[in-house]
């Protein structure tokens, strides 16, 4: 991602704990990091105040294809925290308490602010709804796309024809088994 932010904007979403936040603030002229899970976006908020991140938004909110609320697991059925694996509800029986979260689209949040490089979604498995709420953002400034969770193959989801509609090219996405064998 810091090789091909070009001093621009990138908007990161699935934030975590903020881990890459510092790196992107160093060589990004705007961040905008979402993270819905509560307790992920603290840690977040103290990495931001930590490092001293003026040039990052911190958004406690999820990347959707509408602004709406909906629920958020982030504990699995053993009462354990979920973590980085907190799931929007109903795409699959991940757990079972969960938290109201706001989803808002990448096109209502950053389509009139910067030039946006880089869209990045580590969403466990709800990148294609973000995506979907990033359409005027992603034809008018042409980013990269780095999807880490969408399963290998794309068949039937709508973005195939969205990003093939607008010419991006899908490049494989590694597993941590073939990055290790790179």
């Amino acid at each position: 991602m810091i090789e091909n932010c070009r001093g621009e904007a990138v908007i990161t979403a699935g934030a975590f704990f903020g881990d890459a936040l510092p790196a992107l603030s160093k060589v990004c002229k705007w961040v905008w990091a979402f993270e819905p899970n509560p307790e992920n976006h603290h840690c977040a908020q103290l990495t931001v105040l930590l490092n001293d991140l003026r040039n990052v938004t911190l958004c406690r909110a999820g990347l959707g294809e509408r602004c709406e609320t909906r629920q958020l697991v982030v504990k699995d059925h053993q009462g354990r925290s979920l973590g980085g694996a907190s799931q929007i509800a109903n795409i699959t029986d991940r757990g079972s308490e969960s938290v109201p979260v706001e989803l808002v689209t990448i096109d209502s949040m950053a389509y009139d602010h910067a030039n946006i490089s880089i869209i990045h979604l580590d969403l466990e498995g709800f990148e294609e709804y973000a995506l979907l709420g990033a359409r005027k953002t992603i034809e008018r400034y042409r980013p990269l796309l780095i999807l880490e969770t969408v399963p290998k193959s794309l068949d039937g989801y709508r973005v195939d024809r969205q990003l093939e509609e607008q010419s991006y090219l899908l490049a494989p996405i590694l597993t941590k088994q073939d990055a290790t064998a790179v």
